[in-house]
């Protein structure tokens, strides 16, 4: 069973049109995203939720189908309806939905990237953006142990997650994995 749901700001009245298997689930996602500290989604309902803290928004099903295609169309519909409704500002989909945010198959033909080439400049500055956020990762870092007292020396916080088998946001945080280990220093 598909449901096509609904979530609603209390104060403005704006939507965000879903569509999902397990509604419970992505319930929890949803409220997974608004929490995240590193605020790496940005779509238009998490930066709403964080302004307007997330009591303020609520959620009701719309319809529910058994049919999957079926479902993809009417999360679609239910977008453009609001859209037309409420108007476009007051929807928070950015996406027409279907499939992963997809209205369609985007393999081919279907790419909008489909036989274009990338000029030097835009290589460049892709190569850029990509240099920054890989620099980001690899921050030094040194870990305690606060039952041994052992210290440990990351030259990246992925290397100190693969190792210690934790998040790297658990460890940034100042919070203790369950072994033990916490942020010492980070240069």
């Amino acid at each position: 069973m598909y449901t096509i749901y609904k979530i609603i700001n209390r104060n403005n009245g704006k939507v965000y049109i879903g569509r999902t298997k397990q509604l419970r689930r992505r319930m929890i996602e949803h409220r997974s995203q608004y929490n995240r500290q590193d605020r790496t989604n940005n779509s238009p309902l998490y930066i709403a939720m964080r302004e307007e803290g997330i009591d303020n928004f609520y959620h009701e099903i719309i319809e529910e189908i058994d049919d999957f295609e079926k479902s993809c169309e009417l999360e679609k519909y239910y977008i453009q309806y609001y859209r037309e409704k409420l108007g476009r500002d007051n929807v928070y989909n950015y996406q027409k939905g279907g499939v992963g945010g997809q209205s369609h198959n985007i393999n081919g033909n279907n790419n909008p990237m489909y036989g274009k080439h990338w000029t030097e400049d835009e290589k460049k500055q892709v190569c850029k953006g990509l240099a920054k956020y890989n620099k980001s990762r690899s921050i030094p870092i040194t870990v305690i142990n606060i039952y041994t007292n052992e210290t440990r020396n990351y030259e990246s916080l992925a290397t100190m997650r693969k190792d210690l088998h934790c998040g790297t946001d658990t460890i940034l945080k100042g919070n203790l994995t369950k072994n033990g280990w916490k942020i010492y220093k980070k240069d």
